[in-house]
């Protein structure tokens, strides 16, 4: 009597191992198949957009001497100033546009539209120097700006 029922048991575990491993791989072979047939062409699209992307690297220019060895040109880091409108608040937004208008030489009623838009990223100003950066830095810790101005 013992013996049978240790066969029944076998044939059940065997049972219970082999319905887990067929629903196991249908889940893997219904995952690859909604991938490749529902997904497919919006997933190749996304991947040749992406191994297709256009990237530029800005070139780093060496120092150009004369005869002396005196520098007549050197290469300069230039800086982007990218306003977040998403993030700057009613309350702010006089503070920043009267700001950046003075250090950047920009009107404020520009940069106070520019402001207003639904957008998290909007460039304002390109090729700004290192110096005009570090006004703005300062500009951000006098006024306890977090957000709403990036330099890129």
């Amino acid at each position: 009597m013992s013996k049978g029922t240790t066969i029944r048991m076998w044939r059940r575990t065997i049972f219970v191992l082999l319905a887990l491993i067929i629903v196991g791989f249908g889940a893997i072979v219904f995952s690859l198949a909604r991938l490749q047939l529902v997904e497919g062409s919006s997933l190749q699209t996304r991947a040749v957009d992406q191994q297709l992307k256009d990237t530029v690297f800005s070139a780093q220019r060496g120092t150009i001497y004369d005869c002396n060895m005196k520098p007549l040109a050197e290469s300069a880091s230039v800086w982007k100033v990218v306003l977040e409108p998403a993030f700057i608040t009613d309350k702010n937004r006089e503070v920043i546009a009267e700001g950046l208008s003075k250090i950047l030489g920009m009107d404020k009623n520009e940069i106070i539209k520019r402001s207003m838009k639904k957008t998290y990223y909007d460039e304002i100003k390109r090729k700004v120097e290192t110096d005009v950066k570090d006004q703005i830095i300062k500009f951000k810790v006098d006024n306890k700006i977090d957000n709403g101005i990036r330099l890129i």
